[in-house]
């Protein structure tokens, strides 16, 4: 299968044997981006609830977005839908309160969930489906981050953030016209999720090296092939490009599909998203509201790429990482954010990152490789990097 080729839709249900070994399957049903999708939807809606209840979850300004025109046209269809709507105005947070108050108040008939939103309504819909059993489907509303195509949620317990395993969607339905039309600053946030990948692939050739994992040439395109496409638009997502946005729309797909073709995260999370979970977690446990999710993995991947780079005399040979002022370069002309202080991390909470984002995961990555190796290196480091960041 010429996997290199294909349109995003084709991913869906996908299975093939590669020729690293594995066989690679996608338990997606369906994959829609286009104009004037609401008939994809209510046909989707109807196939995956059996002719059952459809409860549609959105949050305040996702309602308003597309979870509005989706309910009306549930009910114009003739099925049974309603809607939970979270109440917070603000950062609405996917933790035990707000995924409580779901399963609490959900009805116990309900045949499909159909989650209106991006990063934190598709994690606590993908979870609480899985844990009642039925299936769900995903309408986008924002090339925010790459989780729509992923079968974990990732979900803060007791102030700690946690990978939580969930299932896939049965499908993603994204209009064109709704995301364009989505904030700004979360189409950044996109973009530096999607320039993420390039040291999520760098850790994985470490673990690779040192660990013998296995990789696959394939899957490495895909996703090399998706960034490549966004990096050479950068200034169009500051513009709001249409054209743009539908690239990082794609490349954030592609890379929660590989994830699901490769069965791990490896092809799209590394170190950088250590960092991110980090200074999350400082954030909440500091009862901050803290940066989108991709905006802080494209500083993390600044942030790593410094890194990578001062510590190149001691890592395996054949490591290539790219530059920290070429990944400063493309966030910049996206009009995306490039530093730490940008966002809010203080300074102790940014070294302590460095030191201590190896605990965030057990993937293996050039945190954990310097914290077991170079553990006095890594302290140097983290304390060099900190007075880049902070002017001293």
């Amino acid at each position: 299968m010429d996997v290199l080729n294909l349109k995003l839709q084709d991913f869906s249900g996908m299975s093939f044997d590669c020729d690293c070994g594995m066989k690679h399957s996608l338990e997606i049903e369906q994959i829609v981006y286009g104009q004037e999708i609401t008939q994809d939807i209510i046909q989707a809606a109807h196939q995956y609830s059996a002719g059952g209840k459809i409860l549609t979850v959105c949050d305040q300004h996702t309602y308003k977005a597309f979870g509005k025109n989706v309910q009306e046209a549930f009910v114009n269809a003739g099925l049974d839908s309603s809607v939970y709507l979270f109440t917070s105005m603000h950062n609405l947070l996917p933790d035990n309160r707000q995924i409580g108050k779901l399963l609490i108040e959900i009805p116990n008939d309900i045949s499909l969930m159909v989650a209106v939103g991006s990063g934190v309504i598709n994690d606590i819909t993908r979870l609480v489906s899985y844990k009642m059993k039925i299936p769900y489907m995903v309408v986008c509303t924002a090339p925010s981050m790459d989780g729509y195509a992923s079968a974990t949620s990732s979900l803060i317990i007791d102030s700690t953030k946690n990978t939580i395993t969930g299932h896939l969607p049965k499908a993603i339905l994204a209009d064109e016209n709704v995301l364009h039309k989505a904030p700004g600053h979360m189409i950044k946030a996109g973009f530096g999720d999607v320039i993420g990948k390039l040291t999520a692939l760098v850790d994985w050739d470490l673990g690779v090296i040192v660990l013998h994992e296995q990789k696959c040439p394939v899957i490495v395109s895909m996703v090399n092939q998706a960034v490549e496409k966004c990096i050479k638009n950068a200034q169009g997502v500051r513009n709001n490009d249409k054209q743009v946005v539908a690239n990082v729309f794609e490349a954030l797909t592609i890379a929660g599909v590989t994830m699901g073709l490769n069965k791990n995260t490896r092809p799209a999370s590394g170190a950088e998203h250590h960092l991110a979970h980090y200074w999350d977690l400082k954030a909440i446990e500091q009862n901050k509201e803290h940066a989108l999710h991709g905006e802080s993995v494209g500083i993390g991947t600044v942030v790593i790429c410094r890194l990578y780079e001062l510590a190149k005399k001691v890592l395996p040979q054949g490591i290539q990482c790219p530059s920290p002022g070429y990944i400063t370069e493309l966030l910049q002309k996206a009009g995306a954010m490039v530093s730490p202080t940008q966002i809010g991390v203080t300074r102790q909470d940014f070294e302590d990152s460095l030191v201590h984002g190896h605990t965030i995961a057990t993937k293996y990555t050039i945190l954990t490789h310097l914290n077991k190796h170079y553990p006095d290196l890594l302290k140097e480091y983290a304390s060099k990097i900190t007075g880049e960041f902070y002017n001293s």
